[in-house]
């Protein structure tokens, strides 16, 4: 309610809070109370630069064969259009004000528009999430995950106090429970366990970069997944999703790409909670997961060779389309950013076999990501080959806008 009056008076609100505190959980619900009051409501996922979600938004008449540029200009023009009966939902805007020039121009708009946002961005109108005081609201939270709360109230609720009352690690707690994996008290004590330990080693660490509360979160979610023991199987496939696009991917598509031969292991590692499904089947990490999972299963070419090896063949088809090419570009774009690089010719190859089939969609984004990653190992001619070389300034000539240097780029290819 408090949020409807605020964007109301406003029209634009940035909702503040911690990973795991749920923002996105509140303008999920937002949406539901509130769906009679909306004509439109449209749902952004950020991944970075805003200009170019708008550019990748998907609208019904968008010609095929438009560019970057023709998508974008109509897209704005429609979202300019829009007017206060619009609600337009930007999720994860996880930077400041200055770190994307194209927040002023949105913030033109005459729609409504809800940012979650880890940034603090006092200059605008903010609502900041703290976590839930109420211990029967987070006791009822509990209980929606642990059929036997009830059983072990006093317990349960001990544990949402040494979990700092986060709500994702209050949900972890519960789901581990229902598992069977330990008893109330067991987890009570592992907890306090850690807490004291954590409370030793860190305390020094915290008071300088004043992020004591995400740090201890942290550990906690950390110790909650330490409390697991996965099998090798769901190790690897962990190990794999640290990849996966914020906004997830299909399960059947991303099993595939494993090479999974059923969907087990992904339902099992849904049940424990670390997995997130939406009803669309679509599966995705958790951001505070998705940090300790790279952390804990370091993914590397070598232990990630299955899924980079699916990757390359889906590119080197170049006669076939896959309605989900922009997911894919988005879990290369992770891979370039989280994955170990131990076996470096490998890497080239597969940057070198994805670059074309980003170009056939016309993925600038990624298609500079993949040049940058490319100059970075063949610059020092400590890696690559001359056909590495090659490729290269064949992949600069084709992003290269003034034609007398690409042909130039062209010839020094050859």
């Amino acid at each position: 309610e408090e949020l409807y009056t605020m964007l109301e008076e406003n029209r634009h609100v940035f909702l503040c809070g911690i990973a795991g505190i749920g923002k996105s959980e509140l303008a999920k619900a937002y949406t539901k109370r509130y769906i009679k009051q909306y004509t439109n409501i449209l749902y952004v996922e950020y991944t970075g630069n805003l200009h170019q979600d708008i550019t990748d938004m998907d609208f019904i008449d968008d010609p095929p064969e438009s560019t970057d540029q023709e998508r974008f200009q109509r897209h704005n023009r429609f979202l300019r259009s829009l007017k206060s009966d619009t609600l337009l939902i930007i999720d994860n805007f996880n930077v400041t004000a200055t770190q994307d020039s194209f927040l002023s121009v949105v913030l033109k708009y005459r729609c409504q528009i809800l940012f979650t946002t880890r940034s603090k961005l006092d200059e605008y109108c903010t609502l900041p999430l703290k976590e839930i005081e109420d211990m029967n609201a987070l006791f009822q939270l509990a209980s929606a995950f642990y059929s036997e709360a009830d059983t072990y109230r006093t317990t349960v609720e001990k544990i949402i106090e040494t979990v700092h009352s986060h709500t994702f690690a209050v949900e972890l707690a519960a789901k581990l429970l229902e598992n069977g994996i330990s008893t109330p008290d067991q987890l009570l004590t592992r907890l306090q366990v850690e807490k004291a330990s954590f409370h030793n080693e860190d305390k020094i660490k915290i008071i300088k970069d004043g992020q004591s509360s995400k740090a201890t979160y942290y550990s906690h979610i950390h110790t909650l997944f330490s409390l697991y023991t996965l099998s090798l199987k769901q190790q690897d496939i962990m190990c794999n999703m640290c990849f996966l696009p914020s906004t997830g991917i299909s399960a059947r598509i991303f099993s595939k790409w494993l090479e999974l031969p059923t969907l087990n292991d992904v339902n099992d590692l849904i049940e424990t909670g670390f997995v997130q499904s939406s009803l669309r089947h679509t599966i995705s990490l958790h951001p505070m997961i998705q940090e300790i999972a790279v952390s804990e299963t370091a993914p590397s070419v070598t232990s990630c060779h299955t899924l980079l090896d699916s990757l390359q063949k889906i590119c080197l088809m170049h006669g076939i389309e896959v309605s989900y090419y922009k997911k894919l570009f988005q879990t290369v774009e992770n891979i370039m950013l989280f994955i170990e690089k131990d076996d470096i010719p490998q890497y080239l190859l597969f940057l070198e076999d994805v670059f074309p089939y980003m170009e056939k969609y016309h993925y600038q984004k990624g298609m500079k990501k993949i040049i940058q990653e490319l100059q970075h190992f063949i610059k020092a001619n400590t890696y690559g080959t001359a056909s590495d070389r090659a490729l290269l300034l064949d992949y600069q000539a084709t992003l290269e806008p003034k034609t007398e240097k690409a042909i130039k780029l062209e010839k020094e290819a050859l």
